[in-house]
């Protein structure tokens, strides 16, 4: 036998079914171009000298995972259904005198053509597109743009080795089930049809029972530290809920259907239905498989985006003002000390020197403690920090004294000794008396209705107590308190706090900032801590992490939408081949084209359009949870993520149409031949 004809075979095979084979080239070159682009990204030399270059790193990191564990397992369930659409003709090769042997030559060829096809354009269209890509991730990290064009051979040996890896695997896999099939079922796969499957009521409640009991879950959490742990408890019963739901409960609401006569016995519902019954099994796997990946799109740019949109106001937030040093003392008996009003000096002297002058600046002392909160509205101090405090019981208590924040809010509190006034956040503390562990209990004998504008407590996420105090006095019994190990100390700190005026450059308050921590720094013998901070600066990483999230959420989202994409388009060609016959027949007694465009057109209504219907609704029930996680960095505007998430969902409705509106035509064209 010619050595020719094994290669040419497979060659020719590849380009008659170019209907299944051009759809997966492209996706396999598409999953290979983002892997190498994240490699790229994550190779480039630009991340070691920006700022929060770090943090994006690893963002791109986690990016690289996602992708290698996706294209693994969709290239897997797409390669499946190429090599299930060829068992005809290979049963036809065996009837005509080819071995499983021969069979498999021509499987290792075809693979081999695909998998050297795909690096090559993969790889191609990746170094083509990294620069883009690069500029893209510069414009939302808000970093200054690099025209170097790089192509990092470490990438390129990276990708070449996971992508070999998966090409490889993939063949055998191929290999052993062609090997696997009796010959006679390769030649009638395509008339062995299904069974009707029976409703399984039992499957179908249990999945609606979990997919309820999970948006209970979301929507319950009360505290974003609660949140990050149940959220991943909530994706897993979504997701085994989901498929019970789409193939068993698709089963029972395709039974309910045929019930109804007037719905059912209708020219446009009549193939459809029926045929997705017999089909539900693998037909809801598929539907369930596209719902999920809708959800994870419509999360991932959800949170993305309101991080990226709300990074401004999560700044804000996070530095009220520009520049921020904080004396940290070893004990409140340093307050008003004479190594405090020195650092004063040396900020005012240096601004002055420097010509800056102030829009705004404010100067207080803050002590600040956590623990946990007793039924009885004790806060125990002696809690075990090491432990894991659900946010439920976790406070967070901040003392300032009634001079500071008289001079700051401009009030006339006059408190005595043994009295505070209390102002709370995120819970209430509806007690007659602060107890608190080791402290004598103060008396309240006012709840405030503001309270000073400290930056931590701003986007700290749990409950918080402020307490306004006679003195600093009435902590030192607290302070001085033994504490046992993996307790709560007290930490008190001054705080010197001022925004520039708009006048001043960027470039001059820099060098101001820096100056002011150099001259403190080099205090002789200082025994205290500096703790400083500057908006200008902290803007850097705060985009370097948002928008590193977003331009990942991005890339995910447009492999997932392109994998959605994939998925309704093979469920459409196999099924618009499963269906060629019964719409033959129905146009043979009396059926028009027109009426197979209507049936169509019910069929996506009833049910293609189902998982975009539930990823809607598992979003909308998983906003409580993610709104919570976003807290956790910083963001607290609510509409904003609010506008984020519908748009998200919006956007990809739209893109959902188009896609069925395209693939739609592909079964109208299969089924009306």
């Amino acid at each position: 036998m010619n050595k020719t004809f094994f290669p040419k075979l497979a060659w020719n095979g590849i380009i008659k079914n170019k209907k299944i084979y051009i759809p997966y080239i492209i996706s396999c070159m598409g999953a290979l171009m983002m892997y190498y682009i994240m490699q790229a990204l994550s190779l480039s030399p630009l991340l070691d000298s920006m700022r929060g270059g770090s943090s994006l790193g690893m963002i791109l990191s986690l990016g690289k995972f996602v992708i290698m564990v996706f294209s693994a397992l969709f290239l897997l369930y797409t390669n499946s259904f190429l090599t299930r659409s060829r068992y005809k003709e290979f049963g036809l090769y065996n009837i005509l005198g080819m071995g499983k042997k021969d069979i498999n030559r021509v499987v290792v060829f075809e693979n081999l053509y695909v998998s050297l096809i795909s690096i090559v354009g993969g790889l191609g269209f990746g170094i083509l597109f990294s620069k883009l890509a690069e500029l893209g991730l510069l414009y939302f990290t808000k970093s200054n743009v690099d025209f170097n064009f790089r192509i990092p051979t470490t990438g390129i040996l990276y990708t070449l080795e996971f992508y070999c890896g998966i090409f490889l695997a993939l063949a055998i896999i191929s290999i052993i089930r062609v090997s696997r099939t009796n010959p006679l079922d390769l030649l009638h796969s395509e008339n062995l049809g299904e069974k009707p499957p029976k409703a399984n009521w039992v499957f179908a409640v249990v999945g609606f029972v979990i997919l309820v009991a999970a948006y209970v879950l979301a929507v319950s959490i009360e505290q974003p530290l609660s949140a990050l742990i149940t959220f991943f408890i909530a994706v897993i019963m979504v997701i085994v809920s989901t498929y019970l739901l789409f193939m068993s409960g698709s089963v029972a609401l395709c039974k309910i259907l045929q019930k109804n006569k007037k719905y059912y016995y209708n020219k446009k519902h009549f193939v459809p239905v029926a045929s997705m019954t017999f089909r539900m099994k693998r037909n809801g796997a598929g539907l369930a498989s596209i719902c999920i990946l809708a959800t994870m799109v419509l999360v991932m740019m959800g949170s993305t985006s309101s991080l990226y949109v709300g990074a401004e106001d999560s700044i804000k937030n996070r530095y009220p003002y520009q520049n921020c040093f904080e004396i940290v003392l070893k004990s409140v008996d340093d307050v008003n000390s004479e190594k405090i009003k020195k650092v004063e000096k040396i900020i005012s002297d240096t601004c002055k020197e420097n010509g800056i002058t102030y829009k705004e600046s404010t100067t207080y002392t803050v002590a600040s403690i956590s623990g946990q909160l007793l039924p009885d509205g004790t806060i125990n101090t002696h809690a075990d920090s090491s432990a894991s405090i659900t946010g439920s019981d976790f406070r967070e208590i901040y003392f300032l004294s009634q001079d500071d924040y008289n001079k700051i809010m401009k009030t006339n509190i006059n408190l005595k000794d043994g009295e505070c006034a209390v102002f709370t956040s995120r819970s209430e503390y509806n007690y007659d008396k602060l107890m608190i562990t080791d402290m004598p209990d103060l008396k309240i004998t006012k709840q405030l209705d503001s309270f000073v504008e400290i930056a931590e407590a701003n986007v700290i996420v749990i409950p918080s107590i402020f307490v306004v105090i006679p003195s600093f006095e009435c902590l030192q019994s607290l302070e001085n308190q033994t504490y046992p190990e993996g307790g709560y100390i007290l930490s008190p700190g001054t705080l010197f706090q001022f925004t520039p005026d708009d006048n001043i450059s960027e470039e001059a308050s820099l060098r101001n900032f820096n100056e002011i921590n150099d001259k403190i720094n080099a205090i002789p013998d200082k025994d205290f801590k500096l703790r400083s901070e500057n908006r200008i600066i902290e803007r850097d990483d705060f985009y370097a992490s948002f928008g590193g999230l977003f331009f990942l959420a991005i890339i995910l989202s447009v492999i997932f939408i392109a994998a959605t994409a994939l998925i309704i388009y093979y469920k459409q060609l196999s099924e618009g081949f499963e269906d060629q016959a019964k719409f033959e027949i129905m146009q043979n007694v009396g059926m028009t084209k027109e009426d197979i465009k209507k049936s169509i057109n019910s069929q996506i209504l009833t049910v293609f359009f189902a998982p975009l219907i539930m990823a809607g609704m598992n979003q909308t029930f998983a906003f409580p949870m993610y709104w919570k996680i976003i807290q956790l960095f910083g963001v607290m505007n609510l509409p904003i993520a609010i506008g984020t998430s519908v748009a998200a969902f919006l956007i990809f409705s739209i893109f959902y149409a188009i896609i069925y509106k395209g693939t739609a035509k592909v079964y109208y064209n299969i089924v009306s031949e």
